[in-house]
Order: structure tokens, then sequence, then C-alpha cells
């Protein structure tokens, strides 16, 4: 008997399967990979279409496109009721922040990216705060950004390079429109401390509601 027990183990082994355990180490490290990709791949998607449709003059068809790959990133969350909870706040930091620049006249929004209902109708477009949404979408951990929870200065720093990175992408597709550096050299300082904050900050928020979700079940 234990002469069977132990060749059907052998068997069962990757070596004596014919299969590298190197091999197989790889297969686990790129399944790993496969949903981090996949949700960097649905960010980047969801952010082009809801700043070139504002910018091609469709604001309302770019917001109804953001909500929608928003909601393809919640599908597989666990915690939907509390994933909803980190995106309202998401979205009211957007708010504020934006409508802040905006107020500063260091960010500005084309008649043609303004839809002139709901937020847009008061602060700021509807799209512009779906940005803030989707890049919350994917800080969950396995997602585009989620690696970055508790590494909080690489936050920082990505956020500080980035986040003006985006909005000069943004003014060159038509969506925004932020002053000339000689006209005004502040936007793109204002927008690096911004996003030095605002990057991590989500992280840390992120985190903290979902832990208290946790105990609290």
């Amino acid at each position: 008997m234990s002469t069977s027990k132990t060749s059907e183990s052998s068997a069962e082994s990757p070596a004596m399967a014919g299969m590298d355990p190197a091999e197989i180490a790889d297969g686990s490290a790129s399944q790993g990979r496969g949903p981090i990709i996949r949700s960097f791949l649905l960010w980047q998607g969801t952010w082009l279409a809801l700043v070139v449709g504002a910018g091609q003059g469709h604001p309302g068809l770019a917001a109804l496109l953001g909500i929608a790959g928003v909601g393809i990133a919640l599908l597989a969350r666990r915690a939907p009721a509390r994933e909803l909870q980190v995106l309202g706040f998401a979205a009211l930091l957007g708010v504020l922040v934006d409508g802040l620049l905006h107020r500063l006249g260091w960010v500005g929004f084309p008649a043609a990216a303004r839809s002139g209902v709901l937020l847009d109708a008061v602060v700021l477009p509807n799209w512009m705060a779906l940005l803030w949404v989707n890049l919350a979408a994917h800080c969950a951990p396995g997602t585009a950004f989620g690696w970055l929870d508790g590494r909080l200065r690489l936050a920082a720093i990505i956020g500080a390079t980035s986040g003006p990175l985006a909005y000069l992408g943004g003014a060159k597709l038509g969506a925004v429109s932020i002053p000339p550096i000689g006209e005004s050299p502040w936007p793109l300082p204002a927008l690096a401390i911004v996003w030095g904050i605002a990057f991590p900050g989500l992280l840390v928020l992120r985190s903290r509601l979902m832990t208290s979700e946790r105990r609290a079940a």
C-alpha cells in the first residue's frame, strides 16, 4: 500500500509530470499579474473615454462611458456597498479639489466639454468627477494601483509627477484648459502638490474604510 501511495504522489509531482517547477512559478506569477494588467487597461480606457469624449464635445456620452467603465471594475468586488462609499468620497474630493482649481482660474473647461446638468450646472463637469471615481476604483488590492497601498511615499511621487501630465494630456485633447506658464506659473506646481497628496490620500482612505468593513463583519 505504501509503495502504491508513493508512486501515485510521484506521478502527481511536477517533475514526474514533465513540468519544470520554474515554469509553474512563472505561470502563477503571470496569473497574478493578469488582473493588474487588465485593471490598468480598463482604467486607461475609461480615462480616455472620459477625456476624449469631453474633448470632442460629447460630455454626456463621456460620463455614461465612464460610469460603465467603473461598473465593470466593480463587478468582482466582495464588498460593493463599501466600495461605493469609497467612490463617493473620491467624487467629493474631486469636486472640492478641481472646483477650487477652477475657481482660481488654474483649470478651465471649454463650453463644449460641459453638459450643464448635475454637478456641471454648479461646480465642474460630471466627467471630471468621474475621473477621480475611476482612479479610486482601481486602488483595490490586485488592481492597477493596489500595489501602492502601504507605499505612500512612492504614491506621492507618482501622483506629483503623473497628475500634472494627465491635465496637460487633457488640455491637448481639448477637454480642459491650463494657462500658459508665461501667463501664470502656478497651475502646474499646484497640480503637483495636489496630486502628491491626493493620490496617497485615496489609498489611505480606501484602506481604512475597507478595514472598518472587515472589523464590522
